[in-house]
């Protein structure tokens, strides 16, 4: 049983999902990801989440907003979210996913954003970067074979080897492949990367 609906709506080209309730017990094949997909199957790849009325989010929910991220965004779409709670944004400054995702405070200026391209993820990056004290972190961040571990929220109830993968592949865009799991993935979704100082 789930504790939270999903009401859909179209709004010019943006699928809006107004969801209700508390994320908990996402996992797999959840009404969450489902509600994310089902648009995509009828050829609408802008979707907004409208979170005014989530009050609480755990690490499964979290997960499957970051994987539908990922896949909606390497279809060519986008996915983006309004209305975050204080708790919630909290916990995404916490686990630095607001570095990932397109966060806004009202739906009209949210919707204005979709008729824009979507953001180079690099230049996002460095943007980011150049804001804070670790301007002397590489403009890669990766290295071929550096091991990296993701971050235990993402991954609940897995031990930190579980957690724990080498770099690939490293992307123009900033994000990283990774050996033994599928997908492409970015800095923030890893536990913090240790640079030394040149």
């Amino acid at each position: 049983m789930y504790n939270f609906t999903v009401t859909e709506r179209q709004v010019g080209n943006v699928t809006v999902l107004d969801i209700h309730g508390k994320l908990r017990g996402c996992g797999g094949s959840g009404t969450l990801r489902y509600a994310i997909d089902r648009p995509q199957e009828e050829g609408h790849n802008q979707i907004l989440l409208n979170l005014a009325k989530v009050s609480d989010i755990d690490s499964s929910c979290l997960g499957i907003l970051v994987a539908s991220h990922f896949d909606v965004t390497k279809k060519g779409g986008q996915l983006k979210i309004v209305h975050l709670s204080e708790n919630l944004q909290e916990l995404m400054t916490l686990t630095k996913l607001l570095t990932v995702f397109d966060v806004y405070d009202n739906e009209a200026e949210a919707l204005e954003s979709f008729k824009s391209p979507p953001v180079d993820l690099e230049e996002y990056r460095n943007t980011l970067l150049s804001k804070t004290s670790h301007a002397s972190y590489p403009s890669a961040w990766g290295a071929l074979g550096m091991g990296v571990r993701f971050r235990a929220e993402l991954m609940l109830g897995r031990s930190r080897l579980e957690r724990s993968f080498s770099v690939k592949e490293l992307l123009s865009s900033g994000r990283v492949t990774l050996n033994g799991i599928h997908g492409e993935f970015v800095e923030a979704m890893f536990e913090p990367v240790q640079y030394a100082v040149q």
